[in-house]
Parts: structure tokens; sequence; C-alpha cells
């Protein structure tokens, strides 16, 4: 799962979003259903622990790849940029959120100077 971080970054910046959610969707979805509160080493071709002949981890740090997309993408919090040299400008971020297929979402940034809260929900018109 942690090659697949790799994988969302380029479709993120390919504008292949829907994909990259997808991506999230098939291998993250099932471990969050099956009640695990940590993220499995392995849900691609090995799961959970019967990974590694038994010795898969249920705990890695290095899974945890949607969370720079649900912030960056899904909450849409990203630093800004220079229009000049394009660095990051200190203390100033975009909202720019994408509702992909979902109704609301809700998080923290965590930051340098504080956590940016965000809260979003889809409604319609009647």
């Amino acid at each position: 799962l942690y090659m697949l971080r790799f994988v969302l970054l380029a479709l993120v910046r390919t504008g292949q979003t829907g994909a990259a959610w997808r991506r999230i969707v098939r291998h993250f979805l099932p471990i969050t259903e099956s009640g695990s509160p940590t993220l499995w080493e392995m849900n691609v071709h090995q799961h959970a622990k019967a990974a590694f002949n038994g010795t898969g981890s249920l705990c890695h740090g290095f899974a945890c790849a949607p969370v720079e997309f649900l912030q960056t993408v899904v909450l849409g919090v990203s630093a800004r940029r220079s229009s000049d040299n394009g660095a990051v400008v200190p203390r100033e971020y975009v909202l720019s959120p994408q509702v992909l297929h979902l109704t609301r979402a809700s998080g923290a940034v965590p930051t340098p100077h504080g956590d940016i809260w965000v809260r979003w929900e889809q409604t319609r018109s009647a």
C-alpha cells in the first residue's frame, strides 16, 4: 500500500482524481469495513496478517497514502504557492475541495501554524 502514495500523486497531478479515489476505495475500504482500527501493511495481492506467510503487519504507518489525498483533494487544503517562483508562501493556504462522489466531508489538516478545520456538505435545492 505504500507505493500507492506515488500512484495517487501521479493521478492527482494529471487531473485523474476520480481514478485516485477509486483506488483508495478498492484498497482501503475493505480495511475500514473489517472494523480494523489500524491500516494494514498489505491489501493488494496479499491481505492483512495473511501477507508475508502470516507475518503481515496490521498497523503499518507506510500504508497511510490516502491521508494526503483526503487532506489536499477531498478537504481541499493546500499551501499557497508564490506566483513568481512557485515557493510555498508561509501561513497562506488555499481551500479548493473536490466533491467526487461524496455528499459530505470534514476533518482537520495540521499545519505549522495550527490545524485548519474543514467541513463541507453537498446540498440540493428543491
